[in-house]
């Protein structure tokens, strides 16, 4: 609920996993039309730990204005600045579903490969004195 000091009140629903509640009281009447635009609800998960690669959000916007959407989306962001907005419950799926391709191709293709790149280098590559190993 969000409250001015004339005593208009507007009210919400707060989503269970928003990370704020954005109640206040004692609002300028004339902030409320901006205050409402600015407000979100924003649900985050972190990516693999110590790294800022691959870490998403669920962010949901209800009087956000045109184009933006008002109903909740997920975003992606692949790398510290680049990322993947408003995405729809089938965006993070086929993203999932790539990162699931590319894992398996270098679970099953990339590391075995390498492993016989290493192996045969290693047999048949005589190391001088002072070589990098």
């Amino acid at each position: 609920m969000i409250t001015t000091t004339t005593g208009e009140r507007t009210t919400g629903y707060l989503p269970p996993w928003a990370a704020e509640d954005p109640s206040e009281q004692d609002l300028l009447p004339d902030e409320m039309a901006a205050r409402l635009a600015g407000l979100g609800h924003v649900a985050e998960f972190p990516g693999p730990a110590g790294l800022e690669i691959l870490r998403a959000g669920i962010t949901f916007t209800p009087h956000a204005a045109a184009p933006e959407p008002a109903i909740p989306v997920a975003t992606v962001w692949v790398a510290d600045a680049y990322q993947i907005a408003d995405l729809d419950p089938t965006g993070p799926a086929e993203i999932v579903q790539s990162l699931r391709s590319v894992a398996d191709r270098l679970d099953h293709v990339a590391i075995p490969h390498l492993n016989d790149i290493r192996a045969a280098w290693t047999t048949h590559h005589t190391y001088r004195t002072g070589a990098r190993p």
